[in-house]
C-alpha cells in the first residue's frame, strides 16, 4: 500500500469515527510519513469535522496539535445542538485550548 492509499485509508476511518481501524494504521503512517505532524493535524480535523469524540482524543495523545482552525469549526458545530460536537468542543478545551484564540478568517469561537 502507497502512502497515499494509507492515508486516505486512516482519513476515511478517522471520519467514520471507527478508533480500532485507526490505531491499527497509525503505527504505520508514522513510518511512511514524511511530516508526521501535518498528517496528524489534517487527520484531527477530519475526525473533529464528523463529531468523533474517541479519536480526537486519541489523536491528541499521539502528539496531533491543534491548529487555529479545527476547533472553531467544531465550536460552530456546537452552536447547533449537536451533542457529538460539544463533546469535541470540550476535548479542546480540556486540550489546553484557549475559547479566545482568535483565527484570522474565522474570528473566535465566541463570536
Amino acid at each position: 500500500m502507497t502512502y497515499d492509499e494509507l492515508f486516505d485509508k486512516i482519513d476515511y476511518a478517522s471520519e467514520k469515527g471507527n478508533l480500532v481501524e485507526v490505531k491499527s494504521l497509525l503505527p504505520r503512517l508514522r513510518e511512511e510519513s514524511g511530516n508526521i505532524e501535518l498528517d496528524l493535524e489534517s487527520l484531527l480535523r477530519s475526525a473533529s469535522h464528523a463529531g468523533h469524540v474517541d479519536v480526537i482524543m486519541y489523536f491528541l495523545f499521539e502528539g496531533a496539535t491543534l491548529d487555529a482552525k479545527t476547533p472553531i469549526l467544531a465550536a460552530k458545530h456546537a452552536t447547533d445542538g449537536d451533542p457529538r460536537y460539544i463533546k469535541c468542543f470540550q476535548e479542546f478545551i480540556n486540550h489546553g485550548w484557549d475559547v479566545n484564540s482568535d483565527h484570522p478568517n474565522y474570528g473566535t469561537a465566541l463570536m
